[in-house]
């Protein structure tokens, strides 16, 4: 997950979605007036698509979201796809087109960003987005926008970070940074209720974290990271960030840079040592789930960590909890996470106060 990689998809879908590499393509300039208030779709100004069945989706799904999605299977024409409601009953499935570039689901389960098109958890085609990079948008916290980082390939060029709407109407929130073939910049989170984005990038992976207006572009903080090794990870709301360094998990106030943490976790996958890194947060941020890597498609240790107090809230090692070869999805409350593991077909809720309960197979 691209942070997203097709190879790490059931250790790493801990994130509400998934995007697999591909090669660039043209590179479009996104439309709207930097910092720009969205404008309402209409046919000049946007590529409104009139909803309608994708021709190779498909959905059983009847109940109404918040739902959680699980990526189960793929082939060269689809991905399959398990919908579960929050109370951990089988919902049913969607299945959606392959994509070369993977896809992104909402937050709140309600649809899926698959390559280009963004799609219903009923299968209807809802919009799609003018969008020809490797990496895809991310979802917005309220599961109604797309935030992402287009490219200028020229001599001199800057990324930019662009914001669509489902109907597919952008507009430029800020231009950020030099663009080229070893800069990298990506976003961490996108709130329009907080009205704050949070990106990374710059001369070299996570040079640079920016903390970002998302109404106007203007930067709120930005601060220096020279020795990230893995992208960093964010909460919904863009107020916290976990910066994966060599020495361990820096967890950092994003617009004072305050220390508020220091998380370190070893695993041995292969029978040597490797640190832990984030993966992904809960939605109120209290919650790491930590992951020490080894061999793709291997079971790797895991930790769900509060980081606050540094304590495990369920490893890859307990005798309770499925952590190392599952999908760990969280939820759009409080620090709830489901756990759903595709060898048992077992899945579990990790509730608020810590409990671990088998809700499913």
């Amino acid at each position: 997950m691209t942070h997203r990689e097709m190879a790490g998809i059931m250790a790493a879908l801990a994130v509400a979605g998934l995007a697999a590499c591909a090669s660039t393509s043209a590179h479009p300039t996104p439309s709207g007036t930097e910092g720009a208030p969205l404008p309402t779709p209409s046919a000049a100004s946007s590529p409104t698509v009139a909803p309608s069945r994708s021709p190779t989706a498909s959905s059983t799904v009847v109940a109404s979201p918040p739902l959680a999605i699980f990526f189960t299977a793929t082939s060269d024409e689809s991905y399959q796809l398990e919908v579960r409601t929050y109370s951990g009953a089988f919902a049913g499935s969607l299945t959606i087109p392959y994509s070369d570039s993977g896809f992104e689901v909402a937050p709140d389960g309600s649809k899926v960003l698959d390559g280009d098109e963004i799609i219903g958890v009923n299968a209807k085609l809802i919009g799609r987005i003018d969008w020809t990079f490797a990496t895809l948008p991310i979802w917005a916290d309220d599961s109604q926008h797309l935030c992402g980082v287009t490219y200028d390939p020229s001599s001199g060029g800057h990324a930019t970070l662009v914001e669509f709407d489902v109907s597919g109407t952008s507009r430029t929130v800020a231009t950020l940074g030099p663009s080229g073939p070893n800069i990298s910049w990506g976003v961490l989170a996108c709130s329009p209720a907080a009205d704050r984005a949070l990106v990374e990038g710059g001369p070299g992976p996570g040079a640079v974290i920016d903390l970002l207006r998302l109404s106007t572009g203007t930067i709120l903080a930005r601060h220096a990271v020279d020795n990230e090794i893995t992208p960093s990870v964010a909460s919904h709301d863009a107020r916290i960030v976990a910066v994966n360094e060599p020495s361990g998990i820096a967890v950092r106030d994003t617009e004072t840079w305050v220390l508020e943490a220091r998380i370190v976790r070893w695993g041995a996958p292969e029978g040597y040592q490797l640190i832990g890194s984030a993966v992904t947060a809960s939605w109120n941020g209290s919650r790491l789930l930590v992951d020490a890597g080894g061999a793709s498609g291997a079971c790797h240790p895991q930790w769900l960590v509060d980081w606050a107090r540094n304590r495990n809230i369920l490893t890859s090692t307990s005798s309770v909890g499925p952590l190392g070869c599952s999908a760990v999805l969280p939820l759009t409350h409080g620090a709830t996470f489901f756990v759903s593991n595709p060898v048992s077909e077992a899945v579990y809720l990790v509730e608020d106060n810590g409990t671990v309960r088998k809700v499913g197979g």
